[in-house]
């Protein structure tokens, strides 16, 4: 005999930046939510760890400060095959560790009184008319009036899947360094650019250090995702990423990778009535901005808050709640479309190093150029923190 769903106010399904992040503005309001997340322990995930100054406000607005050991991160330099641009940063940027990060937000949530459900998988949501939506999950079904959608890269039965922009293959690696290693990229990220290939590093604590690539999936099948393989092969390939990883002992461990990376999307609708995405599920900004974590962050602040905003406390449909999600997605479509749109210009100019060096070139007679890209992709004022 089937077993009836359960109610819920509000169901977020995945507990990562964005996820976590609109549980806990829910839960401050006083919404009954739930959380379901795929994850029993802290997971590596496909992430630059560069958590921007308007990130960090972020957090310190929901009750969370980021650990003693997170790195200052005050420099950004770009290597092209044969020219290196330096930048000054705002201040405030940190790099820190996701499996600390997440964890941070869920454990906030979870205070706040948001309920956490791990090692739960959502296998598909089922828009209701009127608002929200069956939650179909490994450990029974959820009669959600709401539902935010914070499933990272992994698309969702029941939510249109994201068309892909491009075809490319994100790999990430913490990796142990080496004292001469951390002084020479101590306060500063480093970006490497090649033909069809770029990454970054890192420092999130004292000795490990963040290793992100974007290849084409040809690159990535052909010595395998084995660090020690890997790694060495695009050295060998890609003169600046020689540069950047000199001096790096690669491990013999296979690389957290996420195919295919949708990098460009922009949900522009939401998926149902009382159904809205966050993070990933939302827009999907190409890496080398160094933006994506603070744009997960901000969607789901604003998620949160839209939501509760409208929240009635009556079980079962609600107008507001259709209304409030449409108004979320074209909210956030106006807010994040063009900083897309100029990450996406930047990467597709990054798989053009003989381009690049020139703009490199440029950097160094027009300081202006590279804080003009950056304010050009970073999330809006009106959906930063004041604190």
């Amino acid at each position: 005999m089937p077993v009836a769903a359960r109610r819920a106010g509000v169901v977020v399904v995945g507990g990562g930046l964005g996820g976590a992040m609109a549980a806990a503005h829910l839960a401050r309001a006083g919404v009954p939510v739930v959380v379901c997340e795929q994850s029993v322990r802290p997971q590596p995930r496909v992430c630059g760890e560069f958590l921007s100054f308007e990130g960090a406000a972020l957090l310190r607005d929901i009750g969370i400060d980021l650990p003693a050991a997170a790195p200052p991160i005050a420099t950004v330099a770009v290597h092209g095959p044969h020219r290196t641009l330096v930048s000054r940063l705002p201040g405030g940027n940190v790099g820190v560790s996701r499996l600390w990060l997440d964890e941070a937000l869920r454990q906030r949530a979870g205070d706040l009184g948001a309920s956490i459900h791990r090692g739960v998988t959502v296998q598909r949501i089922t828009p209701r008319p009127g608002s929200g939506a069956l939650v179909e999950t490994s450990d029974g079904d959820w009669d959600a009036d709401a539902v935010v959608v914070a499933t990272g890269k992994r698309d969702l039965r029941g939510v249109a899947a994201r068309e892909r922009v491009t075809d490319v293959v994100g790999v990430q690696l913490h990796v142990s360094v080496t004292p001469e290693v951390r002084r020479r990229l101590q306060g500063r990220v480093e970006l490497w650019v090649g033909e069809g290939a770029y990454g970054g590093v890192a420092l999130i604590d004292d000795t490990t250090l963040n290793v992100s690539c974007v290849i084409a999936p040809a690159v990535a099948r052909a010595p395998g995702l084995v660090a020690s393989h890997l790694m060495p092969a695009l050295m060998r390939r890609h003169r600046a990423a020689a540069r950047v990883l000199a001096g790096i002992d690669w491990p013999e461990t296979r690389m957290t990778a996420v195919a295919p990376v949708p990098y460009g999307y922009v949900r522009s609708d939401a998926p149902g009535p009382g159904i809205v995405c966050v993070g990933d599920q939302l827009a999907v900004i190409p890496s080398l901005t160094g933006d994506g974590m603070t744009m997960a962050l901000a969607s789901g602040r604003e998620a949160g808050r839209v939501l509760a905003g409208v929240w009635g406390g009556r079980a079962g449909p609600d107008a507001r709640l259709a209304e409030a999600s449409a108004l979320y997605h074209a909210r956030m479509v106006r807010a994040f479309s063009r900083q897309v749109r100029v990450a996406v210009w930047l990467q597709r100019l990054f798989a053009h190093p003989r381009a690049l060096d020139g703009l490199l070139r440029a950097g160094v007679w027009l300081p202006p150029v590279v804080p003009l890209l950056m304010r050009a992709t970073r999330v809006p004022q009106r959906f930063r923190a004041t604190g």
